[in-house]
């Protein structure tokens, strides 16, 4: 198989990362759009990012959001440039060459005398020089084969195919590469909008990003429900972070599940809690009794875990449509008491 053939294939492979990554993006889009449009919710996804003192993190988003496709298109100039140099190359005439210091070869072609010191395929990046072998290694006076450009004889390359080979590769890499790069700014950017409107996210997982809020870490869990730390995240990978991230980041050092004091007995006999600050998660509780009355209500069995930056409830099973609507009003009427505490 020619170097360009077998990096077709491997191209086509390889796109499967950009491609993907389009399509999740379309995806995630088309489930915001279902509640609100994209281009309000990305702005208040960036609003919350800034007002959380993550202002170096959006300042950083919009440069990338320039910068980056910027970047990709030259990648993708220059792959396309790579496998240009090795579809020309293949018809190089080869003839023989001396060898007169290290590294420096002299040959003729059509009774011209030419010297040449870079015996790489031209205009390639990441793999042109393959083509110069060991001469480095060799003494002068040998005689070498190369092949030639026969409309600018000054290029040589000693060897070719190896040189075609490693072009094509980088090729590849560089346009798949510099896709992945354009496509990634806005999936960033939709992902971003799915973590204010919980109803793009499918599965287990519903997530929601909060405003600053002063209220200490904890996970409710219903006791059937315990232990969540083998849970596994959302099926849908739209939550960031995923549960599991959220967990490791908060809870790795809390004590054991403890039974919350919320003064509503059916509730804490039905729920186990997780948090350093125990006390100031149940007097939570005991002032936000409606709240705590619609979590209790929901159908099945189902794991609460509030953050600094993140609401996420995590059901037994995916949810029936109407407990969805249900704990998506729960959170965002949590979300609302978080930010006025």
């Amino acid at each position: 198989m020619s170097p360009l053939n077998s990096t077709v294939v491997l191209f086509l492979i390889l796109m499967i990362v950009p491609v993907g990554l389009f399509s999740r993006t379309l995806l995630l889009a088309d489930m915001i759009r279902q509640k609100r449009p994209v281009r309000e919710a990305v702005p208040e996804w960036l609003n919350i990012l800034q007002q959380s003192q993550e202002g170096g993190l959006v300042t950083g988003l919009r440069i990338a959001t320039w910068l980056v496709p910027v970047l990709g298109l030259v990648m993708i100039a220059q792959g396309v440039r790579n496998f240009y140099m090795v579809t020309a190359s293949e018809d190089w005439p080869e003839t023989n060459a001396t060898l007169i210091e290290v590294g420096v070869v002299e040959y003729v072609v059509e009774d011209v005398t030419y010297q040449s010191d870079r015996l790489a395929l031209p205009n390639v990046i990441f793999g042109g020089r393959a083509g110069e072998g060991r001469i480095d290694d060799d003494a002068p006076g040998r005689r070498v084969t190369i092949a030639y450009n026969p409309s600018n004889p000054a290029q040589a390359v000693v060897w070719l195919e190896r040189a075609r080979e490693a072009a094509a590769l980088s090729g590849v890499l560089l346009a798949v590469s510099g896709l992945s790069a354009i496509v990634a700014i806005p999936f960033i950017y939709v992902r971003g909008a799915a973590q204010v409107v919980p109803e793009a996210h499918i599965g287990q997982t519903i997530v929601l990003r909060v405003r600053r809020h002063n209220l200490p870490p904890f996970l409710l869990s219903a006791l059937v429900h315990v232990p969540i730390d083998q849970g596994t995240p959302s099926s849908s990978g739209s939550s960031w972070p995923s549960w599991q991230t959220a967990l490791s980041n908060h809870f790795h050092d809390v004590p054991d599940y403890i039974k919350p004091e919320s003064g509503d007995d059916h509730f804490d006999e039905q729920f186990a809690m997780r948090s350093k600050s125990p006390q100031t998660i149940n007097q939570f509780l005991q002032t936000h009794h409606d709240l705590r009355a619609s979590f209790k209500d929901l159908s099945q069995p189902v794991s609460l875990m509030v953050t600094p930056k993140f609401i996420h409830v995590k059901f037994a099973d995916a949810p029936e449509e109407e407990d969805r609507l249900r704990t998506i009003d729960f959170i965002r009427q949590l979300s609302d008491r978080l930010t006025s505490t």
